[in-house]
């Protein structure tokens, strides 16, 4: 499945529309199954092209969003 949501992504040609496959499906997956590595992937991503279309708040949402996923973790480890 891993690899489908990938492809899927990697198909996409519009900034536009990778970045609503990103939002909706990929980083919940990821947040999901816990494939962290993936997590940050999707979110630098997403965050990129967020920033090359000016939408920096968007882009801090993002990140907030990822730290707060990484945070659960590091909590259970440490």
């Amino acid at each position: 499945m891993r690899s489908k949501i990938n492809y899927h992504f990697l198909v996409q040609k519009d900034q536009v529309d990778q970045k609503e496959y990103l939002r909706d499906i990929a980083i919940p997956f990821s947040i999901k199954i816990e494939d962290y590595d993936s997590l940050c992937f999707y979110t630098n991503h997403v965050m990129d092209i967020c920033i090359e279309n000016s939408r920096y708040k968007e882009a801090m949402q993002y990140y907030k969003k990822y730290q707060k996923e990484i945070s659960k973790v590091q909590k259970i480890l440490f």
